[in-house]
């Protein structure tokens, strides 16, 4: 980008800022980090002074460390204690209602990672037993969203100088999720976002004089310019500010920006190494040319996203060594567009992330000749543009060994005629055993549980790790996973041993182009995790919608029709609830679905909800963990004592995948 391009609105007088910097932490003493205060003040300072941005649109907090001198000084500043809760008031209640154009975050002091490469940034008052913070990413969605006025804050950049070490690394650490709400991403916003180490790195001090090397050798880019001459080449400062770090053999910092100043794809982690400039560097990632576009395009053009996608497109920004977007999910719903907005962006040392997503995407392939061409593509098209050898991808995990029982409504009542498969690590089904008449239910629980006994005892083939009970809509409501089945010397429940699904494609005829939208969307998405929501009317679809109970619309099904999320159902409420949200599900072709037995606890307090049930300590629901999460729910509620049990009845979960269930002519559908 030049200094030509079109740049957001930058006068300093409508630019706001949260400055956080941290030395001195509740946690303890060895906590203690000198030159946070002193990072956060400079770079307040220079917004203030050279930047031109007033000093009542900036706010700041600090927590120096009373060991070398206490408070700093701080001219017309003033600054707050940095707890969560004033942090909190400040980036989601204060700022938010200001009238803006751009919105400045800067974060000195401590940082980890959680499981999703979200960035935790802990609070002065953080504590083991409550490690107070702010999830980075959380704050961006939030600001990215229409929860911030649409009018308002266009541009925004956020500044981590901060390191970015897995949370895990500290077992006895306990991270309290509290994450501001967002609904509807506004088009247009764009954000800056500038880390000053890569992911797992620590970012380094300058001992000699108390400051963060990252932060010193940014303010040095910035002190000669105005915020207004700064903005426009954030990326060019940001290139250099990774070359010199570079060359200093100090740290990488990574940047992410969704989309440039002037709109066009830009995504960057690499430097000039020999020079610290900021023009193209000798190992750049190439882009396609219009050759490999030409040759792609009857390829992919057209041609569904493939199950796996979204693990394919975490793969190559790993291997290509870049910061996941914090956008949950992928950019688009089209393969061809997703390899596009790869495209954009600049792996490490000649990678590309366009050639590593589709050899991923080719290796697990269920059209191999498909597969097979797409990879020959990536060969060819990677030694032409000289791009950095490709590793093989990963192997695709081997299919959880599954007994799959279907159950048929016969002339009886109550008896079901009854046909069982079993699957293993190739997915295929072979028949395992079919009942000559209809039986009751208690005679289908004798069966299956001398075959549950045969295959745990049988030589070579491991045991069954999830049952699928195929069935009509009314036994949607009987209790499977508690079902007990003899299992060496005392019996077990199903539900304890094996993950238990239930799915009814019978009643699935009339929706399966919209149940194989949904699950097509799914499975694209496998590996990817999502904040479950609760829709009203300024809320766009998302995957998961949570039901609360005595909320279920009436017509549900219907308002479920307009688009294909969301994909799963979490249902709050009890048996009525239940059976409307089950209706529409079926209705409108949502494949996976949750409920409690018998309704909620009696005892709400004490419980937390289904969604805090399923998610734990994160805001997020990682659907393909789904099975075997509801398996160790079921486990803990039966360790707990009767007065600390709030989940008295076990979880069940619709799981309909279609073209799954053997023998089907749905499958020809």
């Amino acid at each position: 980008m030049t200094s030509a391009e079109p740049v957001p609105d930058v006068d300093p007088s409508r630019m706001y800022a949260l400055v956080v910097g941290i030395e001195d932490y509740a946690v303890g003493p060895d906590w203690r980090l000198p030159g946070a205060v002193a990072d956060a003040v400079g770079f307040a300072t220079w917004l203030t002074r050279p930047g031109q941005v007033p000093v009542r649109n900036v706010r700041l907090f600090l927590s120096p460390d009373a060991r070398t001198g206490g408070q700093p000084e701080l001219g017309p500043l003033t600054s707050r204690p940095p707890t969560e809760n004033d942090i909190y008031d400040a980036a989601v209640d204060d700022l938010p209602a200001c009238d803006g154009d751009l919105l400045w975050i800067f974060w000195a002091g401590h940082g980890f990672l959680n499981e999703r490469n979200e960035a935790l940034l802990p609070c002065g008052d953080a504590t083991a037993r409550n490690m107070h913070h702010c999830n980075l990413q959380s704050l961006l969605r939030f600001w990215e969203s229409d929860m911030v006025d649409r009018g308002r804050f266009p541009s925004q950049v956020a500044i981590s100088d901060t390191c970015r070490v897995d949370r895990r690394r500290n077992n006895r650490l306990r991270w309290p999720v509290r994450d501001p709400p967002f609904s509807g991403k506004v088009p247009g916003r764009r954000q800056f976002v500038l880390y000053a180490a890569g992911e797992g790195e620590t970012a380094r001090n300058m001992r000699d004089r108390s400051a963060g090397m990252f932060t010193h050798t940014l303010l040095e880019q910035l002190e000669t310019m105005t915020v207004a001459e700064s903005v426009p080449v954030l990326v060019e400062t940001a290139r250099r500010v990774q070359g010199t770090l570079a060359a200093l053999r100090g740290q990488r910092p990574q940047f992410v920006i969704n989309r440039n100043w002037d709109g066009s794809s830009l995504f960057g982690d690499h430097w000039d190494t020999a020079t610290g400039t900021d023009g193209p560097a000798p190992d750049g990632s190439p882009a396609l040319d219009q050759v490999g576009w030409n040759q792609l395009g009857p390829l992919v053009v057209g041609r569904a996203l493939p199950a796996y996608a979204f693990e394919a497109y975490q793969w190559a920004f790993k291997q290509a060594e870049c910061a996941l977007p914090a956008t949950p999910g992928l950019p688009d719903d089209e393969l061809t567009e997703v390899v596009r907005v790869l495209d954009g962006y600049q792996g490490r040392h000649g990678a590309s992330l366009a050639l590593l997503f589709l050899r991923h995407v080719a290796a697990h392939a269920d059209d191999r000749p498909w597969g097979d061409a797409l990879d020959a593509w990536v060969d060819v098209t990677r030694e032409r543009l000289g791009a950095r050898p490709i590793p093989p991808a990963p192997v695709r995990p081997a299919p959880a060994p599954t007994l799959y029982v279907r159950l048929t409504e016969s002339a009886l009542p109550g008896a079901f005629l009854t046909h069982v498969w079993r699957s293993d690590d190739d997915g295929a089904f072979e028949p395992v055993w079919r009942s000559d008449t209809a039986l009751g239910l208690d005679a289908v629980r004798g069966r299956l549980s001398g075959l549950l006994d045969a295959s745990a005892a049988g030589v070579g083939r491991p045991g069954v790790a999830r049952l699928v009970f195929s069935v009509p809509y009314g036994l949607l409501t009987e209790e499977f996973e508690n079902w007990a089945v003899a299992g060496g010397r005392s019996p077990y429940l199903l539900g304890h041993r094996h993950a238990v699904l239930v799915c009814s494609p019978a009643e699935r005829d009339g929706t399966l182009a919209q149940w194989r939208e949904r699950w097509q969307w799914l499975q694209s998405n496998r590996g990817g995790s999502w904040q479950p929501f609760t829709a009203d009317a300024d809320t766009p679809r998302r995957p998961v919608l949570v039901l609360q109970a005595d909320a279920v619309p009436q017509r549900l099904g219907d308002q479920l029709q307009a688009d294909r999320l969301p994909v799963c159902l979490l249902v709050e409420g009890g048996r009525q609830d239940t059976d409307t949200a089950l209706n529409a599900a079926l209705d409108a072709g949502v494949p996976v679905a949750v409920w409690r037995r018998g309704g909620p606890p009696r005892t709400r307090s004490a419980d937390g909800g289904l969604v805090a049930a399923l998610t734990g300590d994160s805001p997020w629901l990682d659907l393909k963990a789904l099975p075997d999460r509801l398996r160790r729910l079921r486990l803990e509620g039966s360790a707990a004592s009767s007065q600390q049990q709030s989940w008295r009845h076990p979880l069940a979960v619709l799981w309909d995948e279609p073209d799954s269930e053997p023998e089907s002519p749905r499958r020809l559908g």
